[in-house]
């Protein structure tokens, strides 16, 4: 067989490799599960009251798991807390998830953690198991000085109940340290600065041995361990806590490397 000849079988058998290659690739993707593309859930205000009526008899007749069971006490502990914090009337909850199930989930962007009841809802870290307040969702609210005595009494009611709620969340789930974070910042909100720093600090020490044996991809936002030291750092003296104070920063740094990455 001359040169010719040889040519072209190579490039028949190069043709038909390819051809084979796009064909098992077409099947991988017809084979793969979905990734389904995120879309926010359509979402209708209500009023708070309605929405912590609905929450709670939901988990008084729970018997999900504890670990489920926590995260509906978290999600009421947040909702008291965003009403201690901002005095709002409504929120707005997953309106096909209430016509599904009858459950009235809260959901917050950025502008209902500080206190814009206007905003749309559509959340900055939404999970569907279960569908509500995502349990990584661990940012405190922005608290507004009250107008009124009466709204001061009213907010305060809230507080109390939203740390009732995490302290259950947590006896539920230990490991559920947003919960326990959550549970530091409401002492801190009636100026109990030992028992905030104490929650912080122990808060801070796990979810730093979590994240920072996690590999992380992309970005990841904020951690834990970062919304804990922001808390705890202004709590310490700098000059007596001043090891501790560097140790602190030094673990964030660490675990935003992590989150975000180093280019």
């Amino acid at each position: 067989m001359d040169e010719t000849g040889k040519k072209t079988i190579r490039t028949l058998v190069h043709s038909q490799n390819a051809v084979m290659l796009l064909t098992l690739l077409s099947w991988l993707v017809i084979q793969a599960p979905a990734v389904s593309k995120y879309y926010p859930p359509k979402t209708k205000l209500m009023s708070v009251e309605s929405v912590l009526t609905n929450l709670k008899e939901h988990r008084a007749h729970s018997r999900n798991s504890n670990h489920k069971n926590a995260q509906i006490d978290f999600a009421i502990g947040r909702l008291e807390a965003l009403c201690y914090a901002s005095h709002i009337q409504s929120v707005p909850i997953d309106q096909d998830e209430f016509s599904r199930t009858g459950i009235t989930w809260p959901l917050y962007d950025e502008g209902v953690r500080k206190g814009d009841a206007s905003s749309t809802g559509l959340p900055f870290e939404f999970e569907h198991n279960p569908p509500c307040l995502p349990a990584a969702d661990h940012l405190q609210f922005k608290v507004k000085t009250p107008r009124t005595e009466g709204e001061k009494n009213i907010a305060l009611r809230h507080l109390e109940n939203a740390q009732i709620f995490f302290s259950k969340a947590v006896k539920e789930d230990p490991a559920l340290l947003e919960a326990e974070l959550s549970r530091g910042w409401c002492y801190e909100q009636v100026n109990e600065k030992a028992k905030a720093r104490n929650l912080f600090r122990l808060v801070l020490g796990k979810a730093y041995q979590v994240e920072r044996k996690v590999v992380w991809f992309g970005l990841k936002g904020h951690s834990i361990t970062e919304e804990a030291a922001e808390y705890l750092i202004p709590l310490l003296d700098p000059k007596r806590d001043q090891h501790e104070i560097q140790d602190t920063i030094k673990k964030v740094q660490e675990i935003k490397k992590l989150f975000r990455g180093t280019t």
